[in-house]
């Protein structure tokens, strides 16, 4: 097997870098599936995280979304102006700027999840399903544990 085709055994490396390999190649699975469709990976994943809210405050998005907050606000800036998002006084305190997803936000989010599906699909397809439920249900303890942590 050609060298750039095996894959690193990592199951002696701390989990942290197990993980971000993970991360890496899932995403580039999922970078490659949304090719031709107009939309990129950091898009997807903060219109993804918006369309799952009932409005989310950019501070929140910004703990959600791997990436520095400048780049963050220019993307949700291109975002509203390609009318997928729209920003909203938050009703419960009008000091705050909660984001939405648009009608036609909803749209794309559907349309860019079927190609978002079949990566995920790729990606677990070498897993039983059970393996996979166990897995998310894992990943799901991590991520709520290193929230209430606020790590």
């Amino acid at each position: 097997m050609p060298a750039e085709t095996r894959s690193l055994r990592l199951s002696d490396a701390p989990s942290v870098l197990l993980l971000h390999a993970v991360t890496s190649r899932t995403s580039a699975l999922v970078a490659r599936a949304l090719e031709g469709t107009g939309y990129r990976l950091d898009q997807w994943r903060v219109l993804d995280i918006v369309a799952r809210q009932r409005g989310i405050a950019m501070s929140a998005l910004a703990e959600a979304v791997p990436m520095p907050a400048p780049s963050l606000t220019r993307l949700v800036d291109r975002l509203v102006e390609d009318a997928l998002l729209y920003r909203a006084d938050d009703p419960g305190d009008r000091r705050r700027v909660l984001v939405h997803v648009s009608t036609r936000g909803e749209q794309v989010h559907q349309r860019l999840a079927g190609f978002v599906a079949a990566a995920d699909a790729e990606a677990l397809a070498a897993l039983p399903p059970d393996d996979v439920a166990r897995l998310r249900g894992l990943l799901q303890r991590l991520s709520d544990a290193l929230v209430a942590g606020e790590f």
